[in-house]
């Protein structure tokens, strides 16, 4: 795959495209709207689920090949105003840039381009741009796998080697407490058991502010 002056030039567009619009999970409707248009100018028709998941089927030949990346990014994402220097891109704002997964997107976008310009023979594509990925994968957990042919693919969404899997990132984890204090007399107070103080003893000790490996 040889990339022209002008195919460059027209992914560094998309990609600005996609990065200017905003993609918070459960709110990427404005992102679903912009990858439908360019399946659309590429001759290719898009089916959505409910839960704003797209895929489309290109016929092809030889064994099919999935091709996934997702269409939310992390907050903050809203108005944000990317911009390319000539050497990288950057966020003009107090915003990501949002290349986590919009490089991913932009990346299946422009290889389908690349394909049709160059009247390419490929294997057959199952594309899939799932949602709510952020947020615990919500949108390919929910997606009709029946839909697919293909059994083998490419995840756009690594730095990692192709044919490496990632199956573990950092995390956050959301937990509930109850705190049940022991109210005492102003006379013995001694005996008394203050939740603030319980509260403040786990919150000083929580494991927080770094990575492990």
């Amino acid at each position: 795959m040889v990339l022209s002056p002008k195919d460059i030039q027209n992914i560094t567009w998309r990609f600005l495209e996609a990065c200017g619009i905003t993609n918070p999970s459960r709110k990427e409707d404005k992102m679903v709207e912009f990858v439908c248009k360019e399946l659309k100018l590429l001759g290719l028709e898009g089916s959505i689920d409910q839960y704003k998941n797209i895929f489309v089927h290109i016929p092809g030949e030889g064994v099919p090949l999935f091709m996934n990346a997702h269409t939310d990014s992390v907050e903050p994402c809203q108005d944000k105003m990317p911009h390319f220097d000539g050497e990288k891109f950057i966020s003009r704002t107090n915003t990501i840039l949002g290349a986590d997964d919009l490089a991913g997107v932009v990346s299946i976008l422009s290889t389908l381009q690349y394909i049709k310009d160059n009247n390419l023979k490929h294997r057959p594509l199952d594309i899939i741009f799932t949602s709510m990925e952020e947020i615990g994968g919500i949108g390919i957990k929910n997606f009709n796998f029946d839909l697919m042919n293909a059994r083998e693919g490419v995840i756009v969404d690594s730095k990692s080697e192709v044919g490496q899997v990632v199956r573990k990132s950092p995390s956050k984890c959301n937990f509930s407490l109850s705190i049940h204090g022991e109210g005492a007399h102003g006379s013995t107070m001694s005996t008394a058991t203050s939740t603030i103080v319980v509260l403040a003893d786990i919150i000083q000790n929580l494991p927080v502010g770094s990575v492990g490996e």
